[in-house]
């Protein structure tokens, strides 16, 4: 419950202190380029602190991230371009989806 609380934390100080979008960032959305689990599901596996320096690195403006944070393969340069979509669209306060069929096409 700690752990959770503290990623939520993290969510809430990145996105202007809206409880709403931090509790559903938290629970629903995956994160498709670390493998597409949500947040609260890598908590509740033990990989709070892998979250932490996601969310820490995307507060920072990262556009790329690689999946070494939770210990896999190096993301191929299609997987970047849409984490940077991804990235941009929820440092917007938008959803990723239209902007990623765009770019799917």
């Amino acid at each position: 419950m700690r752990q959770s609380v503290s990623v939520v934390g993290l969510l809430l100080d990145t996105n202007g202190g809206d409880v709403d979008r931090a509790l559903y960032l938290f629970r629903n959305v995956p994160l498709t380029e670390l493998g597409g689990e949500t947040a609260e599901r890598y908590v509740a596996n033990g990989k709070t602190e892998a979250i932490r320096r996601y969310i820490h690195n995307l507060a920072a403006g990262a556009t790329s991230l690689s999946r070494q944070t939770l210990g896999q393969a190096s993301l191929s340069e299609a997987e970047g371009r849409l984490l940077a979509v991804v990235t941009r669209c929820l440092q917007e306060g938008r959803s990723p989806v239209p902007a990623l069929v765009r770019t799917i096409g």
